[in-house]
């Protein structure tokens, strides 16, 4: 499976947004049918494009912002959220103020 954050992926996209503008352009005299079939095949068409026109800037955003690492971080599958420890009373783990007090109570 191909990387989220990937170039090839990225380029896959773009290959899709480029064949599916280009789709319509060929195939739109050619569409055959009731003129409610053929609207709503080129409607489609045109769809399809805005779709991956779309798609390929959101793989730009996510490359350049990194908001999604992996297909699990975007899918909601990954387990990257580790519980953090037990800190112990008051939350600061035992840490103390710089004159030596506790932190406990904050």
């Amino acid at each position: 499976m191909m990387s989220l954050t990937g170039t090839p992926f990225f380029l896959a996209t773009i290959a899709l947004a480029v064949v599916t503008v280009l789709l319509p352009l060929l195939l739109w005299s050619r569409v055959r049918g009731p003129a409610v079939v053929r609207g709503a095949v080129r409607m489609v068409m045109v769809v399809l494009a805005q779709a991956a026109a779309v798609l390929s800037v959101f793989v730009m955003v996510n490359n350049t912002n990194g908001l999604y690492d992996s297909w699990a971080d975007l899918l909601g599958t990954g387990h990257h959220i580790v519980a953090g420890g037990a800190r112990g009373r008051g939350g600061r783990g035992g840490l103390k103020k710089p004159g030596g007090d506790a932190l406990s109570g904050l």
